[in-house]
């Protein structure tokens, strides 16, 4: 028997998918076109350059939609930390490979790839399921619980008439209860 309830979907989620599996077509593609201007083809190093350029923008992109995705469709949290981490270190893989030192540069781009597989891997691995909201407060609107009407009827009927129902008060102690005589009815 089919249940009648569907799945719930995420565009910000598949675009997320979408995103970082182009991403990691991107870097393969980043490594092919390395090694073909590492043989001798020196026309690819205009392609390795212009791909680089592209491939440290991309995971701005990511970063973008892992916020819109944990945030207006309440989804998962953690791509937000790993783009955050992957933009910055894509544009230092691109800067360290302009500046020609490449046995750093060879070494980011591993690092990259373990990156890119890894989100991939996870993020396709990864059921969306929506966060519950938050239960809005009744109180006055400052983030603090209601209190419940009895505690405020008891502290009421507690409180002396003419001072504070502690000695230090908000006058600090100066008030004095009205006196009773023992006598008078």
């Amino acid at each position: 028997m089919q249940s009648t309830t569907a799945r719930p979907r995420s565009v910000t989620f598949w675009l997320l998918r979408v995103l970082a599996t182009g991403w990691l077509i991107q870097i393969m593609a980043q490594i092919i076109l390395a090694a073909e201007f590492v043989s001798g083809n020196v026309g690819m190093f205009h392609a390795h350059s212009t791909n680089g350029s592209l491939l440290s923008f991309l995971p701005l992109i990511m970063l973008v939609v892992a916020i819109i995705h944990a945030t207006a469709a309440r989804g998962i949290r953690w791509p937000i930390l790993v783009t955050a981490i992957a933009w910055p270190a894509a544009y230092v893989q691109e800067i360290l490979g302009y500046a020609r030192a490449l046995a750093t540069h060879i070494v980011g781009g591993t690092v990259l790839l373990g990156i890119a597989v890894a989100l991939v891997v996870l993020l396709w691995r990864s059921r969306y399921t929506s966060r519950p909201r938050r239960a809005r407060s009744s109180g006055g609107g400052d983030g603090m619980p209601p209190v419940p009407a009895t505690a405020t009827l008891a502290h009421a009927a507690s409180t002396p008439v003419g001072g504070s129902a502690s000695a230090g008060g908000p006058s600090g102690g100066a008030e004095t209860a009205p006196s009773t005589t023992a006598g008078a009815a």
